[in-house]
Protein backbone atom coordinates (compact mmCIF):
# COMPACT_ATOMS: atom_id res chain seq x y z
CA UNK A 1 0.00 0.00 0.00
CA UNK A 2 1.54 3.30 -1.05
CA UNK A 3 1.71 6.39 1.11
CA UNK A 4 -1.03 8.96 0.74
CA UNK A 5 -0.33 11.84 -1.62
CA UNK A 6 0.73 14.17 1.16
CA UNK A 7 3.43 12.77 3.46
CA UNK A 8 2.93 13.92 7.05
CA UNK A 9 6.45 14.77 8.10
CA UNK A 10 8.09 17.50 10.11
CA UNK A 11 9.34 18.98 6.88
CA UNK A 12 5.80 18.99 5.54
CA UNK A 13 4.48 20.68 8.66
CA UNK A 14 7.14 23.35 8.27
CA UNK A 15 5.90 24.00 4.76
CA UNK A 16 2.34 24.43 5.97
CA UNK A 17 3.47 26.79 8.72
CA UNK A 18 5.51 28.88 6.33
CA UNK A 19 2.99 29.20 3.50
CA UNK A 20 0.26 30.75 5.56
CA UNK A 21 -2.08 30.10 2.66
CA UNK A 22 -0.48 32.83 0.56
CA UNK A 23 1.38 32.58 -2.73
CA UNK A 24 5.15 32.19 -2.63
CA UNK A 25 7.75 33.58 -4.99
CA UNK A 26 8.99 30.92 -7.39
CA UNK A 27 12.68 30.23 -6.64
CA UNK A 28 15.23 28.88 -9.13
CA UNK A 29 14.39 25.22 -9.79
CA UNK A 30 15.96 22.71 -7.43
CA UNK A 31 17.22 19.51 -9.06
CA UNK A 32 17.51 16.11 -7.41
CA UNK A 33 18.73 12.87 -8.97
CA UNK A 34 19.53 9.31 -8.00
CA UNK A 35 23.16 8.35 -8.54
CA UNK A 36 23.01 4.59 -9.10
CA UNK A 37 26.68 4.05 -8.26
CA UNK A 38 28.06 6.35 -5.58
CA UNK A 39 31.56 4.86 -5.98
CA UNK A 40 31.89 6.10 -9.59
CA UNK A 41 32.44 9.86 -10.21
CA UNK A 42 29.49 11.68 -11.73
CA UNK A 43 25.80 10.83 -11.60
CA UNK A 44 25.20 7.32 -12.92
CA UNK A 45 21.69 6.73 -14.33
CA UNK A 46 22.14 2.96 -14.14
CA UNK A 47 24.34 0.35 -12.53
CA UNK A 48 24.76 -3.42 -12.55
CA UNK A 49 25.56 -5.49 -9.49
CA UNK A 50 25.48 -9.14 -8.43
CA UNK A 51 23.10 -11.14 -6.28
CA UNK A 52 24.24 -10.94 -2.67
CA UNK A 53 26.25 -7.74 -2.98
CA UNK A 54 25.74 -4.60 -0.93
CA UNK A 55 25.72 -1.34 -2.87
CA UNK A 56 24.83 2.32 -2.35
CA UNK A 57 22.90 4.91 -4.29
CA UNK A 58 23.16 8.63 -3.58
CA UNK A 59 20.43 11.23 -3.71
CA UNK A 60 22.23 14.27 -5.13
CA UNK A 61 20.94 17.84 -5.09
CA UNK A 62 21.87 20.97 -7.07
CA UNK A 63 20.63 24.53 -7.65
CA UNK A 64 19.64 24.83 -4.00
CA UNK A 65 20.30 27.60 -1.47
CA UNK A 66 19.52 27.95 2.24
CA UNK A 67 18.40 24.33 2.64
CA UNK A 68 16.88 24.06 6.11
CA UNK A 69 14.62 21.00 5.77
CA UNK A 70 13.84 18.28 3.26
CA UNK A 71 12.11 14.96 2.84
CA UNK A 72 11.95 12.28 0.16
CA UNK A 73 10.87 8.74 -0.56
CA UNK A 74 12.78 6.42 -2.88
CA UNK A 75 10.66 3.63 -4.33
CA UNK A 76 12.29 0.36 -5.44
CA UNK A 77 11.35 -3.22 -6.36
CA UNK A 78 11.65 -5.16 -3.13
CA UNK A 79 11.72 -8.50 -4.94
CA UNK A 80 15.03 -7.48 -6.53
CA UNK A 81 16.76 -5.31 -3.90
CA UNK A 82 16.19 -4.40 -0.26
CA UNK A 83 17.22 -1.50 1.96
CA UNK A 84 17.67 -2.48 5.62
CA UNK A 85 16.30 -0.21 8.34
CA UNK A 86 18.71 0.71 11.12
CA UNK A 87 17.07 1.27 14.51
CA UNK A 88 20.17 2.47 16.36
CA UNK A 89 22.60 5.36 16.04
CA UNK A 90 22.10 9.08 15.36
CA UNK A 91 19.06 9.80 13.21
CA UNK A 92 21.26 11.41 10.56
CA UNK A 93 23.40 8.29 10.19
CA UNK A 94 20.95 5.49 9.56
CA UNK A 95 19.53 4.22 6.27
CA UNK A 96 18.97 6.44 4.36
CA UNK A 97 22.07 8.22 5.65
CA UNK A 98 21.94 12.04 5.57
CA UNK A 99 25.26 13.39 4.33
CA UNK A 100 26.94 15.63 6.91
CA UNK A 101 29.38 17.14 4.41
CA UNK A 102 26.68 19.38 2.96
CA UNK A 103 24.16 19.57 5.80
CA UNK A 104 26.47 20.74 8.59
CA UNK A 105 28.62 22.97 6.38
CA UNK A 106 27.00 26.19 7.64
CA UNK A 107 26.88 25.23 11.29
CA UNK A 108 23.23 24.28 11.60
CA UNK A 109 22.16 21.29 13.71
CA UNK A 110 20.25 18.56 11.85
CA UNK A 111 17.84 15.86 12.97
CA UNK A 112 16.05 13.23 10.91
CA UNK A 113 13.55 12.09 13.52
CA UNK A 114 10.64 11.77 14.10
CA UNK A 115 9.59 9.92 12.05
CA UNK A 116 12.74 7.82 11.95
CA UNK A 117 14.58 7.07 8.70
CA UNK A 118 13.38 3.82 7.17
CA UNK A 119 14.81 1.48 4.58
CA UNK A 120 11.28 0.33 3.79
CA UNK A 121 8.21 2.23 4.99
CA UNK A 122 5.72 0.48 2.70
CA UNK A 123 3.91 -2.69 3.87
CA UNK A 124 3.51 -4.02 0.32
CA UNK A 125 5.91 -7.02 0.05
CA UNK A 126 6.72 -6.16 -3.55
CA UNK A 127 7.31 -2.43 -3.13
CA UNK A 128 10.09 -0.96 -1.06
CA UNK A 129 10.13 2.70 -0.05
CA UNK A 130 13.18 4.22 1.63
CA UNK A 131 12.14 7.30 3.61
CA UNK A 132 14.04 10.27 5.05
CA UNK A 133 12.76 13.54 6.53
CA UNK A 134 15.23 15.98 8.08
CA UNK A 135 15.08 19.48 9.55
CA UNK A 136 17.63 21.85 11.05
CA UNK A 137 17.96 24.54 13.71
CA UNK A 138 20.42 27.37 14.14
CA UNK A 139 21.02 31.03 13.46
CA UNK A 140 22.97 30.57 10.22
CA UNK A 141 21.39 30.09 6.80
CA UNK A 142 21.13 26.55 5.50
CA UNK A 143 23.68 25.07 3.08
CA UNK A 144 23.54 25.38 -0.67
CA UNK A 145 24.83 23.51 -3.70
CA UNK A 146 25.25 24.83 -7.22
CA UNK A 147 26.22 21.45 -8.72
CA UNK A 148 25.37 17.87 -7.87
CA UNK A 149 26.18 17.18 -4.21
CA UNK A 150 25.28 14.09 -2.19
CA UNK A 151 22.34 14.86 0.09
CA UNK A 152 21.68 11.32 1.33
CA UNK A 153 22.92 7.79 0.74
CA UNK A 154 20.78 4.66 0.62
CA UNK A 155 22.38 1.26 1.15
CA UNK A 156 20.85 -1.76 -0.58
CA UNK A 157 21.38 -5.50 -0.74
CA UNK A 158 20.87 -7.20 -4.12
CA UNK A 159 18.40 -10.05 -3.57
CA UNK A 160 17.57 -11.64 -6.92
CA UNK A 161 18.20 -11.41 -10.63
CA UNK A 162 16.14 -8.63 -12.16
CA UNK A 163 15.87 -4.87 -12.68
CA UNK A 164 14.64 -2.28 -10.22
CA UNK A 165 13.85 1.35 -10.85
CA UNK A 166 14.85 3.81 -8.12
CA UNK A 167 12.14 6.46 -8.23
CA UNK A 168 12.04 9.67 -6.22
CA UNK A 169 8.66 10.69 -4.86
CA UNK A 170 7.18 12.84 -2.08
CA UNK A 171 10.17 15.15 -2.43
CA UNK A 172 10.12 18.54 -0.70
CA UNK A 173 12.90 21.03 0.05
CA UNK A 174 12.49 24.07 2.29
CA UNK A 175 14.34 27.23 3.25
CA UNK A 176 13.84 29.58 6.21
CA UNK A 177 10.35 29.82 7.76
CA UNK A 178 9.30 26.61 6.05
CA UNK A 179 9.10 28.15 2.57
CA UNK A 180 9.13 25.38 0.00
CA UNK A 181 11.82 25.71 -2.66
CA UNK A 182 11.13 22.52 -4.58
CA UNK A 183 8.86 19.47 -4.77
CA UNK A 184 8.10 16.60 -7.10
CA UNK A 185 5.86 13.57 -7.33
CA UNK A 186 3.69 15.47 -6.48
CA UNK A 187 4.47 19.14 -7.03
CA UNK A 188 3.16 21.16 -4.09
CA UNK A 189 4.31 24.77 -4.59
CA UNK A 190 7.57 25.02 -6.53
CA UNK A 191 8.39 22.40 -9.14
CA UNK A 192 11.71 20.58 -8.69
CA UNK A 193 13.41 18.39 -11.28
CA UNK A 194 13.64 14.81 -10.02
CA UNK A 195 15.44 12.06 -11.93
CA UNK A 196 15.54 8.38 -10.94
CA UNK A 197 17.89 5.54 -11.84
CA UNK A 198 17.90 1.83 -12.64
CA UNK A 199 19.66 -1.07 -10.92
CA UNK A 200 20.22 -4.36 -12.74
CA UNK A 201 21.02 -7.40 -10.63
CA UNK A 202 22.79 -10.30 -12.34
CA UNK A 203 23.47 -13.78 -10.99
CA UNK A 204 27.08 -12.83 -10.48
CA UNK A 205 29.72 -10.53 -11.87
CA UNK A 206 32.87 -11.83 -13.47
CA UNK A 207 36.30 -11.08 -12.12
CA UNK A 208 37.32 -9.40 -15.36
CA UNK A 209 40.88 -8.61 -14.31
CA UNK A 210 41.48 -11.95 -12.58
CA UNK A 211 42.71 -10.43 -9.30
CA UNK A 212 40.38 -12.51 -7.11
CA UNK A 213 38.07 -9.60 -6.28
CA UNK A 214 34.69 -9.59 -7.98
CA UNK A 215 33.95 -6.59 -10.15
CA UNK A 216 31.03 -5.53 -7.96
CA UNK A 217 33.15 -5.55 -4.80
CA UNK A 218 35.92 -3.59 -6.52
CA UNK A 219 33.50 -0.98 -7.83
CA UNK A 220 31.90 -0.58 -4.41
CA UNK A 221 35.30 -0.16 -2.75
CA UNK A 222 36.80 2.20 -5.30
CA UNK A 223 39.30 0.04 -7.18
CA UNK A 224 39.39 -0.61 -10.91
CA UNK A 225 37.68 -3.93 -11.84
CA UNK A 226 39.51 -3.95 -15.17
CA UNK A 227 43.02 -3.68 -13.79
CA UNK A 228 44.69 -6.52 -11.90
CA UNK A 229 47.10 -4.01 -10.33
CA UNK A 230 44.17 -2.15 -8.74
CA UNK A 231 42.56 -3.93 -5.77
CA UNK A 232 40.45 -2.61 -2.87
CA UNK A 233 42.48 -0.41 -0.55
CA UNK A 234 43.79 -2.02 2.63
CA UNK A 235 45.51 -0.45 5.60
CA UNK A 236 49.01 -1.75 4.95
CA UNK A 237 51.17 1.18 3.83
CA UNK A 238 50.67 0.38 0.13
CA UNK A 239 48.60 2.09 -2.56
CA UNK A 240 46.52 -0.99 -3.36
CA UNK A 241 43.97 0.63 -5.66
CA UNK A 242 46.52 2.63 -7.67
CA UNK A 243 44.97 6.05 -7.12
CA UNK A 244 48.28 7.52 -5.76
CA UNK A 245 46.81 7.81 -2.24
CA UNK A 246 48.07 5.38 0.38
CA UNK A 247 45.78 3.92 3.07
CA UNK A 248 42.70 6.03 2.42
CA UNK A 249 39.88 4.76 4.62
CA UNK A 250 36.72 3.31 3.09
CA UNK A 251 33.42 5.16 3.25
CA UNK A 252 32.34 5.21 6.89
CA UNK A 253 35.77 4.14 8.15
CA UNK A 254 38.48 5.98 10.06
CA UNK A 255 42.07 4.84 9.72
CA UNK A 256 43.63 7.77 11.60
CA UNK A 257 41.69 8.15 14.84
CA UNK A 258 44.39 10.25 16.52
CA UNK A 259 44.74 12.61 13.56
CA UNK A 260 48.53 12.38 13.30
CA UNK A 261 48.47 11.47 9.54
CA UNK A 262 49.97 8.02 10.25
CA UNK A 263 47.60 5.21 9.31
CA UNK A 264 46.46 3.45 12.49
CA UNK A 265 47.57 0.01 11.32
CA UNK A 266 51.15 1.35 11.26
CA UNK A 267 50.87 3.73 14.24
CA UNK A 268 52.81 2.59 17.32
CA UNK A 269 50.77 5.05 19.43
CA UNK A 270 47.37 3.53 18.61
CA UNK A 271 45.67 0.47 20.06
CA UNK A 272 42.40 0.26 18.12
CA UNK A 273 40.79 -2.45 20.23
CA UNK A 274 42.24 -1.39 23.59
CA UNK A 275 43.68 -4.84 24.32
CA UNK A 276 47.06 -3.50 25.42
CA UNK A 277 48.86 -4.30 22.16
CA UNK A 278 49.76 -1.40 19.90
CA UNK A 279 48.53 -1.96 16.37
CA UNK A 280 51.87 -2.77 14.69
CA UNK A 281 52.34 -5.57 17.25
CA UNK A 282 48.72 -6.73 17.24
CA UNK A 283 47.75 -9.43 14.74
CA UNK A 284 44.05 -8.45 15.06
CA UNK A 285 43.80 -4.68 15.37
CA UNK A 286 40.01 -4.53 15.76
CA UNK A 287 39.65 -7.61 17.97
CA UNK A 288 36.90 -9.19 15.86
CA UNK A 289 38.56 -12.61 15.74
CA UNK A 290 39.87 -12.29 12.18
CA UNK A 291 43.54 -11.45 11.74
CA UNK A 292 44.60 -8.32 9.89
CA UNK A 293 46.33 -10.46 7.26
CA UNK A 294 43.14 -12.35 6.48
CA UNK A 295 41.02 -9.20 6.50
CA UNK A 296 43.45 -7.56 4.08
CA UNK A 297 43.19 -10.59 1.81
CA UNK A 298 39.37 -10.38 1.87
CA UNK A 299 39.42 -6.56 1.57
CA UNK A 300 37.47 -6.01 4.79
CA UNK A 301 38.29 -3.27 7.32
CA UNK A 302 40.95 -4.58 9.71
CA UNK A 303 40.49 -1.57 12.01
CA UNK A 304 36.73 -1.82 12.58
CA UNK A 305 34.95 -4.87 14.01
CA UNK A 306 31.37 -3.64 13.73
CA UNK A 307 29.94 -1.71 10.76
CA UNK A 308 28.12 1.54 11.47
CA UNK A 309 25.20 2.49 9.19
CA UNK A 310 26.03 -0.33 6.78
CA UNK A 311 29.54 0.94 6.15
CA UNK A 312 32.33 0.01 5.91
CA UNK A 313 32.73 -3.71 5.10
CA UNK A 314 34.01 -4.32 8.61
CA UNK A 315 33.03 -7.72 10.03
CA UNK A 316 34.08 -10.44 7.57
CA UNK A 317 31.18 -12.82 8.34
CA UNK A 318 28.61 -10.03 7.90
CA UNK A 319 28.06 -10.29 4.15
CA UNK A 320 25.21 -7.77 4.00
CA UNK A 321 26.68 -5.40 6.61
CA UNK A 322 23.62 -5.29 8.86
CA UNK A 323 25.62 -6.30 12.01
CA UNK A 324 23.71 -9.62 12.31
CA UNK A 325 25.24 -12.96 11.30
CA UNK A 326 22.49 -15.14 9.89
CA UNK A 327 21.48 -17.40 6.99
CA UNK A 328 21.36 -14.41 4.66
CA UNK A 329 25.07 -13.87 5.20
CA UNK A 330 25.78 -17.54 4.49
CA UNK A 331 23.94 -17.23 1.18
CA UNK A 332 25.66 -13.99 0.20
CA UNK A 333 29.15 -15.26 0.98
CA UNK A 334 28.94 -18.89 -0.12
CA UNK A 335 25.97 -19.63 -2.38
CA UNK A 336 27.35 -20.80 -5.75
CA UNK A 337 30.96 -20.23 -4.68
CA UNK A 338 31.94 -23.37 -2.76
CA UNK A 339 34.01 -25.77 -4.91
CA UNK A 340 33.45 -23.52 -7.93
CA UNK A 341 36.80 -22.09 -9.12
CA UNK A 342 35.24 -19.90 -11.85
CA UNK A 343 33.29 -18.08 -9.15
CA UNK A 344 36.22 -17.77 -6.75
CA UNK A 345 36.14 -14.63 -4.62
CA UNK A 346 38.73 -13.57 -2.08
CA UNK A 347 35.88 -12.03 -0.08
CA UNK A 348 34.68 -15.59 0.70
CA UNK A 349 38.14 -17.15 1.15
CA UNK A 350 38.37 -16.94 4.95
CA UNK A 351 41.58 -18.95 5.26
CA UNK A 352 43.26 -17.21 2.30
CA UNK A 353 44.31 -20.51 0.71
CA UNK A 354 43.15 -19.71 -2.82
CA UNK A 355 39.88 -21.64 -2.84
CA UNK A 356 36.43 -21.45 -1.25
CA UNK A 357 35.38 -24.63 0.56
CA UNK A 358 33.66 -25.93 3.67
CA UNK A 359 36.62 -24.88 5.79
CA UNK A 360 35.93 -21.26 4.91
CA UNK A 361 32.28 -21.68 5.88
CA UNK A 362 33.31 -23.11 9.25
CA UNK A 363 35.75 -20.25 9.93
CA UNK A 364 33.13 -17.69 8.99
CA UNK A 365 30.20 -18.97 11.03
CA UNK A 366 31.10 -21.68 13.55
CA UNK A 367 30.09 -20.28 16.94
CA UNK A 368 29.07 -17.01 15.32
CA UNK A 369 25.80 -17.73 13.50
CA UNK A 370 22.78 -15.92 14.96
CA UNK A 371 24.94 -13.42 16.76
CA UNK A 372 25.32 -9.70 16.23
CA UNK A 373 28.03 -7.14 16.89
CA UNK A 374 26.86 -4.44 19.28
CA UNK A 375 28.35 -1.13 20.36
CA UNK A 376 27.73 0.13 23.91
CA UNK A 377 28.84 3.51 25.27
CA UNK A 378 29.25 4.46 28.92
CA UNK A 379 29.80 8.03 30.13
CA UNK A 380 31.61 8.71 33.40
CA UNK A 381 29.24 11.05 35.23
CA UNK A 382 30.55 10.36 38.74
CA UNK A 383 32.31 13.71 39.04
CA UNK A 384 35.75 12.13 39.44
CA UNK A 385 38.35 10.00 37.66
CA UNK A 386 37.55 6.30 37.27
CA UNK A 387 39.50 3.24 36.10
CA UNK A 388 36.99 0.41 36.59
CA UNK A 389 33.46 -0.28 35.42
CA UNK A 390 31.20 -3.21 36.35
CA UNK A 391 28.63 -3.82 33.62
CA UNK A 392 25.60 -6.07 34.04
CA UNK A 393 23.92 -7.22 30.81
CA UNK A 394 20.48 -8.82 30.68
CA UNK A 395 22.07 -11.94 29.17
CA UNK A 396 25.53 -13.23 28.41
CA UNK A 397 27.63 -11.68 25.67
CA UNK A 398 29.78 -13.88 23.44
CA UNK A 399 33.03 -11.94 23.25
CA UNK A 400 34.43 -8.42 23.69
CA UNK A 401 35.96 -7.05 20.50
CA UNK A 402 37.25 -3.78 21.95
CA UNK A 403 37.07 -1.45 24.93
CA UNK A 404 38.50 2.02 24.34
CA UNK A 405 37.73 5.43 25.79
CA UNK A 406 37.99 8.88 24.21
CA UNK A 407 40.95 10.15 26.20
CA UNK A 408 43.23 12.18 23.92
CA UNK A 409 45.05 11.16 21.88
CA UNK A 410 42.48 8.72 20.57
CA UNK A 411 43.68 5.15 20.80
CA UNK A 412 45.43 5.65 24.15
CA UNK A 413 42.53 5.03 26.56
CA UNK A 414 42.84 1.25 26.76
CA UNK A 415 40.63 -0.94 29.00
CA UNK A 416 42.66 -4.08 28.45
CA UNK A 417 41.98 -5.91 31.72
CA UNK A 418 38.70 -7.72 31.07
CA UNK A 419 37.05 -10.12 33.50
CA UNK A 420 34.19 -12.08 31.90
CA UNK A 421 34.12 -14.97 34.39
CA UNK A 422 30.85 -13.65 35.86
CA UNK A 423 29.20 -13.12 32.45
CA UNK A 424 26.63 -11.50 32.05
CA UNK A 425 28.44 -9.32 34.59
CA UNK A 426 31.74 -8.16 33.12
CA UNK A 427 34.42 -6.06 34.76
CA UNK A 428 36.63 -3.77 32.71
CA UNK A 429 39.71 -2.07 34.09
CA UNK A 430 42.03 0.55 32.66
CA UNK A 431 45.49 -0.49 33.89
CA UNK A 432 47.19 2.80 33.02
CA UNK A 433 45.71 6.19 33.78
CA UNK A 434 42.09 7.04 34.51
CA UNK A 435 39.01 8.17 32.63
CA UNK A 436 38.14 11.72 33.60
CA UNK A 437 34.64 12.82 34.54
CA UNK A 438 32.65 13.27 31.34
CA UNK A 439 34.80 10.78 29.43
CA UNK A 440 33.17 8.10 27.30
CA UNK A 441 34.06 4.41 27.16
CA UNK A 442 33.02 2.50 24.01
CA UNK A 443 32.69 -1.27 24.23
CA UNK A 444 32.16 -3.41 21.11
CA UNK A 445 30.90 -6.94 21.66
CA UNK A 446 29.47 -9.95 19.88
CA UNK A 447 26.25 -11.17 21.45
CA UNK A 448 23.28 -13.41 20.62
CA UNK A 449 20.84 -11.83 18.21
CA UNK A 450 17.82 -12.95 20.23
CA UNK A 451 16.94 -12.02 22.84
CA UNK A 452 18.58 -8.66 22.29
CA UNK A 453 21.35 -7.94 24.76
CA UNK A 454 20.93 -4.72 26.73
CA UNK A 455 22.70 -3.11 29.68
CA UNK A 456 20.86 -3.67 32.95
CA UNK A 457 23.22 -1.55 35.08
CA UNK A 458 26.74 -0.21 35.27
CA UNK A 459 28.89 1.07 38.12
CA UNK A 460 32.11 3.09 37.98
CA UNK A 461 34.87 2.92 40.61
CA UNK A 462 38.50 3.93 41.16
CA UNK A 463 41.05 1.29 42.12
CA UNK A 464 44.31 3.19 41.46
CA UNK A 465 44.15 6.93 42.25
Amino acid sequence: MLRSLTAITLAGLLALAGSGGHGLAVPPPVTLAVDASAAIPGVQASSTTAVGTTFTADIVIASVADLEAFNFELEYDQTVVSAPTLAAGPSTERNPDAQDAILTSTGRTWSCSPPDPSGDSDPDPGIGVAFLSCFSTGANPGPGAASNTALARVTFTALAVGTSSLTLRQVNTFKALGVETGSCNPIVVAAASCTGATITVALDLADDDGDGHWDGDETAKGSNPLSATSTPEQCDGIDNDGDTVVDEAPTGGNWDIDGDTTADCLDANVDSDGDGLMNPSDADDDGDGFTDARENSMATDSLDGCPAALAPDALPSDGNRDTDLDVGDVIILFYGKIFDPPDYSKRSDFDADGDVDVGDLVIAFYGKIFTTCQVFTFTNTTGADRDRIDITFNSSITVIFSALDNTAPQGSGRWSTRDVTGNPVIILRRPTGNLANGGVLTVVTRAPTSPAVTVSSSAWSLETP
